[in-house]
């Protein structure tokens, strides 16, 4: 019939306008990034309507509230509940949330004994609720102060810190660690009084050989969070000496302990003991070095904390109190 597409006989090339199949598709893929295809003007991306923009944000927390653990909105629902019980007995009503949340919290303290990382917890997730539930946002300076309080009363510190290792229980996690790069990177977290995963990170080209000892350069730590590098000196038993400077003749930008990681050093030190961890060879370093008499102004160098008052977090209260030091006035020594 005159006008009607022509169909392809079976093992003939369709008519695709003279390109071939390749030049086909990149023609398609051209033209789904905006460019123009051999005359055919770009194709204009439409900006999505109010409606459809709706629809993707209620997708999307759809999504998220799926993805949450039923857990998190059942302590969220209680939480609330609790607010709303005990906003409901004053009389008269507290009008303003941020003001209630505060007295809510802050009674909490009072009869619970709750800890300032929960009374925390608490002024999160209850502005996650109004958000949800409730009249909306929260913005409230006096709640942020409120927030902001908690936080210097120790909320987000952990309770529960590290147990430090004695120099035994170190020794015996050198001795039953699996191969000698993870023995050596144990010995020089405990020599250098180190995060273990400052120890992961280090690179060929942070370490030089200065004979009778190691100068180490730790860039990009927890510590120097603009990567400006401290340097320490470090001096390690014969055998880890010896098995370091085997390692040194790889390329600089080569990992030093490409097979340990912070999983293995965990594993190494529960091998010694089930309450230690990979912390604990940080703590129990600066522990022994305070038994041994070491001024604080020379453990600050050697743990690289920018304040003092962030060192003596580390130490027993017992010892510093023996050696005439306190975390009120140590706090005043920065570097």
């Amino acid at each position: 019939r005159r006008g009607a597409p022509r169909e392809a006989p079976q093992g003939e090339r369709r008519d695709t306008g003279g390109l071939p199949h390749q030049e086909e598709q990149e023609a398609h893929s051209r033209q789904g990034q905006g460019q123009a295809v051999k005359g055919r003007p770009p194709r204009e991306e439409l900006p999505l309507s109010q409606t459809e923009q709706n629809k993707v944000l209620e997708a999307a927390g759809h999504h998220m509230r799926q993805s949450l653990s039923e857990s998190y909105w059942t302590n969220m629902t209680a939480l609330r509940r609790r607010f709303l019980q005990y906003r409901s007995n004053w009389n008269p009503p507290i009008v303003d949330t941020p003001t209630a949340i505060i007295l809510f919290v802050t009674k909490q303290i009072e009869l619970v004994g709750i800890t300032p990382s929960s009374a925390l917890q608490y002024c999160v997730t209850l502005r996650a609720a109004e958000k949800r539930f409730g009249a909306g946002q929260i913005h409230s300076q006096l709640l942020t102060d409120f927030e902001r309080s908690l936080r210097r009363q120790g909320a987000l510190r952990p309770s529960k810190q590290a147990v430090p290792a004695a120099p035994t229980q170190m020794a015996q996690a050198i001795a039953l660690a699996r191969g000698q790069a993870l023995k050596t990177a144990l010995t020089l977290a405990w020599h250098a009084s180190a995060r273990c995963s400052d120890v992961v990170r280090l690179r060929v080209g942070d370490v030089t050989d200065k004979g009778a000892h190691f100068a180490v350069n730790w860039a990009g730590s927890k510590s120097d969070p603009f990567r400006l590098g401290v340097n320490t000196g470090v001096q390690l038993p014969q055998q880890a000496a010896g098995h370091l400077r085997s390692l040194l003749t790889g390329r600089p930008t080569d990992k030093l302990f490409p097979t340990v990681s912070y999983r293995t050093f965990n594993a190494a030190m529960r091998a010694a003991h089930p309450s230690l961890t990979a912390h604990s060879v940080r703590r129990g370093a600066l522990h022994e070095l305070l038994r041994q008499g070491t001024s604080l102004e020379h453990m600050i160098l050697a743990s690289r904390h920018s304040a003092v008052d962030g060192l003596v977090r580390y130490l027993p209260a017992a010892e510093l109190h023996r050696v005439g030091t306190t975390a009120e006035n140590s706090s005043r020594l920065r570097l």
